[in-house]
């Protein structure tokens, strides 16, 4: 951003060694230039910011798939080595750790954006500007959105 406001203030003082302009046009158009970078600043902040959501709901959609892959594995697991068949009852051990029940790689908890944390007994939040709230059935196995779903489509 700097380097921007470098270049428009380079642009600025060629104009005026070129126009020859006074100190209060000078002035006029100093202050245009600054509105100019502080809107243009404002639209890169707000496109950022819708980026880094994209970005964490493509992430979340990747945990939900190899959580649901998880959990379908083991129930194959079990039937393939003549288990009595029943789900995992809870796919986290702790508040710490998630999904360390399931996945090679647990998540750590965390309410930062973009990060997931336990929020109930077999309850998981997936952390945006509105929290997406999923839920663990271990009667049938689904791990399902219950809050905020149209976050994801």
């Amino acid at each position: 951003m700097s380097l921007l406001k470098v270049g428009v203030g380079f642009l600025i003082l060629i104009v005026l060694g070129v126009f020859g302009l006074n100190q209060y046009e000078s002035y006029k158009l100093n202050s245009k230039a600054n509105n100019a970078i502080e809107h243009f600043t404002d639209d890169i902040k707000k496109k950022e910011s819708e980026l880094n959501e994209k970005k964490a709901i493509a992430k979340c959609k990747m945990t939900i798939s190899s959580i649901k892959s998880a959990i379908m594995n083991d129930r194959q697991e079990k039937i393939l080595r003549n288990h009595t068949f029943s789900y995992i009852e809870t796919l986290s051990s702790n508040n710490d750790n998630l999904f360390d029940k399931i996945l090679a790689y647990p998540l750590t908890s965390s309410t930062e954006f973009g990060k997931w944390s336990k929020i109930g007994k077999n309850k998981y939040a997936f952390h945006l500007k509105d929290d997406i709230i999923f839920k663990y059935d271990n009667e049938n196995g689904n791990f399902q959105c219950i809050s905020n779903c149209s976050l994801l489509y």
